[in-house]
């Protein structure tokens, strides 16, 4: 429901803006982390940001936080309340932008709390907004490879890694 909340506080727009600040780092960081990459997923970073760009007018783009994944939740038993931290990332981008992080952290192999954050959502994500999801998933990843290996962050490593093999179903 809080993620639904802050995506309301914006009329959606669309989101080629993001889909254009994404991408255009996909060369970069392929050229810094892609010699660890298999050929398949090289070629699945680069179809992705492809992809994204088609989907880029047709998925909405709301108020986005950048980095909503479990480290940046606190929790308060007290009050039974969520708050959210690290908002330097937060920006116009895609609505699914926000679900990257959950794909491959905390709903992995756990299709229930998937279902539970769509229920307190309110709607269930389009075609297109699935498609962006997953290639979200998978430029995050990428530049989770880069950023975690640069500061030693094994947690961001193995997230990127698990991405990588579910995405090509390996």
């Amino acid at each position: 429901m809080l993620r639904r909340r802050l995506h309301e506080t914006r009329p959606a727009t669309t989101a080629g803006e993001d889909v254009g600040r994404l991408t255009s780092r996909v060369d970069g960081n392929l050229g810094h982390v892609g010699g660890l990459l298999s050929p398949a997923q090289r070629a699945l970073a680069r179809d992705c940001a492809s992809r994204l760009t088609r989907l880029g007018s047709r998925v909405p783009a709301v108020a986005s936080h950048g980095d909503f994944q479990p480290r940046n939740w606190l929790w308060d038993t007290a009050s039974a309340r969520l708050g959210i931290i690290d908002w330097e990332r937060a920006e116009p981008a895609a609505a699914v932008r926000d679900l990257a992080r959950l794909v491959d952290g905390p709903w992995d192999g756990r299709p229930d709390l998937r279902e539970h954050f769509f229920t307190g959502y309110g709607r269930a994500l389009t075609t297109e907004e699935d498609e962006a999801l997953f290639c979200y998933a998978v430029l995050d990843a990428l530049s989770g490879l880069r950023w975690g290996l640069a500061n030693c962050d094994d947690a961001v490593v193995s997230r990127a890694w698990r991405t990588f093999e579910r995405s090509l179903g390996t």
